[in-house]
């Protein structure tokens, strides 16, 4: 397992800290939520933890229409945020090669 203080010095280590939170406190539908749904299958083989929950539907087309709901440049937030994901995934990745 990747310890907390080495996970906190990677990119986009916000966007998952804000999920595990959102999902711990039982947000399923937050915006960061729904980012760290999209790659749970990713992170858990990079060996992070997800908590367990129950999501219906595509956490891809909520996330967006959460963002478009909110911004009028839904689509620039939304490459915007899965490239900080991604970037924090390969980041978490290199940690603990599979």
């Amino acid at each position: 397992m990747i310890e907390e203080t080495a996970l906190s010095r990677l990119p986009g280590y916000e966007l998952y800290k804000e999920g595990i939170d959102a999902i711990r406190a039982g947000d399923f539908h937050s915006a960061p939520a729904l980012l760290v749904s999209m790659a749970t299958s990713r992170l858990t083989r990079a060996g992070l933890p997800i908590p367990r929950f129950a999501h219906s539907g595509s956490a891809h087309l909520e996330f967006y229409a959460l963002l478009a709901n909110r911004y009028s440049n839904a689509h620039s937030k939304y490459n915007a945020s899965l490239q900080r994901l991604d970037k924090f995934c390969r980041a978490v990745e290199r940690l603990h090669p599979t």
